[in-house]
């Protein structure tokens, strides 16, 4: 997976930090996108709000030929609904894409009704056309689950496979890989864990 640019420039995310008036998780931050050059001078890029931008990026950044960065932010975005878990709502997560020069913008934001699934997490892989694939950890309004989605390029989510938390496995924690005939593979850690393929 790319994160490196031209001029040798590393791309990725830390889950806290931060903004820390921003306490949705924790009073430790809601987390940031960082540039790290060769040298090893760090520039922030973008502090999570806890807001409609989300909270939590989880994973690998994907870069696009333009060097067009996206991730999961595993909360924030939409609230209320299917969002809350156990009397708390830290938000059901957005996909978010950012330039390197820091520009951001939210390219899917989970719905609250529970359809998408909730919780993104893990990093996003991309098929030649350049839509995105994820996975996220709850499906619905099920205590476990989980979903493997595409997003294309304008941030339309389509589900591809609702996880039943029994044969299925359940809560993909890791993402997917994509082989080199467009198929995804991944692993669930709940329900019985399994190892996955799915054609797309």
């Amino acid at each position: 997976m790319r994160r490196f640019d031209i001029d040798g420039n590393f791309y990725g995310t830390a889950f806290a930090g931060g903004d820390l008036n921003c306490t949705l998780l924790t009073t430790l931050g809601c987390g940031v996108v960082f540039k790290l050059d060769p040298t090893g001078k760090e520039t922030v890029l973008h502090r999570f709000t806890g807001k409609s931008d989300g909270a939590g990026p989880a994973g690998d950044l994907f870069m696009d030929g333009p060097c067009n960065l996206y991730g999961t932010a595993t909360y924030g975005g939409e609230f209320g609904g299917q969002c809350g878990v156990l009397g708390e709502d830290f938000g059901c997560g957005t996909i978010f894409k950012i330039d390197t020069a820091g520009k951001f913008s939210v390219l899917h934001s989970f719905n609250n009704d529970g359809t998408e699934g909730l919780n993104p997490n893990g990093g996003l892989v991309s098929d030649p056309a350049g839509n995105l694939y994820g996975t996220t950890q709850v499906s619905g309004s099920d205590a476990i689950g989980g979903t493997i989605f595409k997003v294309s390029k304008t941030g339309k989510l389509t589900v591809l496979f609702n996880f039943d938390g029994n044969e299925d496995g359940a809560t993909p924690f890791a993402g997917v890989i994509r082989g080199s005939k467009g198929n995804l593979y991944g692993t669930t850690y709940q329900g019985k864990g399994t190892v996955f393929e799915l054609k797309p």
